[in-house]
């Protein structure tokens, strides 16, 4: 299969190779790192922590054990990003959207330049054939929808908690220390799930039952402050489900 996108000759293997280089990237930055290491990057240790598993997971993914140069690249490619951040950035949104943005030209500049045989010589192709390309498509979409969305919807509701603040409120002070994000991975998961099984409409149940739940605080005034930023935050992560879980869906077509 072969795409002409804006005059650049883009093969299916430098498709797969993007999609191994992006799963890999996710998994990197969004499941295999803690929040704890977000906080502490600035540490060496943990700093090369975080480029070791950037190398490694491009690595196991990749499926080709003579290509021991993609992870190198990868690796370093990645180390200089976050070298750059860590000296000039800072955390809010902007920096955040041009640091992942930054990330994902430089492994689209990788997968259209590295020669990448995305056939039967790679191990997970010889194991699962080519179920391995919608696995990686799914993996993909559990790492934006779940995992990557926390930590946009944090930086999207950050505004709102900051007024939420101002008036003496705290929301995380009135319920479990991660019960919110644990709520949203679940709720984003769950959304994916159902659209990719054809059942979008059962969302309408996982809705019904929130309000439920959020009914009482909304009609406290003392709380509605601190309810209305809760809604606007389950509204961020429903919609940021569904458009991933379309995309995904899309992709698996």
């Amino acid at each position: 299969m072969n795409t002409t996108i804006d005059g650049c000759f883009f093969t299916w293997d430098h498709w797969a190779l993007f999609l191994i280089l992006f799963t890999a990237h996710l998994s990197a930055d969004f499941l295999f790192q803690s929040d704890s290491d977000v906080e502490r990057k600035s540490e060496t240790s943990v700093f090369l922590k975080h480029i070791i598993a950037v190398g490694v997971i491009t690595y196991v993914l990749a499926g080709l054990w003579s290509a021991w140069l993609l992870p190198v690249l990868v690796a370093a490619a990645h180390a200089l990003l976050d070298a750059a951040k860590r000296r000039w950035g800072n955390d809010r949104p902007l920096w955040f959207w041009l640091d992942q943005s930054a990330h994902l030209a430089v492994l689209a500049a990788l997968a259209s330049t590295i020669t990448y045989p995305a056939d039967h010589t790679i191990l997970w192709v010889l194991l699962f054939g080519h179920l391995w390309w919608h696995m990686l498509v799914v993996a993909a979409g559990v790492l934006v929808s779940v995992f990557a969305g926390g930590v946009v919807i944090g930086l999207w509701a950050r505004p709102f908690l900051v007024e939420v603040k101002k008036e003496g409120g705290d929301v995380r002070l009135r319920g479990l220390e991660r019960g919110g994000k644990t709520i949203g991975r679940l709720e984003r998961a769950m959304i994916l799930v159902l659209v990719l099984i054809g059942q979008p409409g059962g969302v309408a149940f996982l809705i019904a039952a929130k309000s439920i739940f959020r009914f009482g605080e909304l009609s406290d005034r003392q709380n509605r402050m601190e309810a209305e930023y809760i809604t606007i935050g389950t509204l961020m992560s429903f919609t940021w489900g569904f458009v991933v879980a379309w995309l995904t869906q899309y992709l698996l077509l």
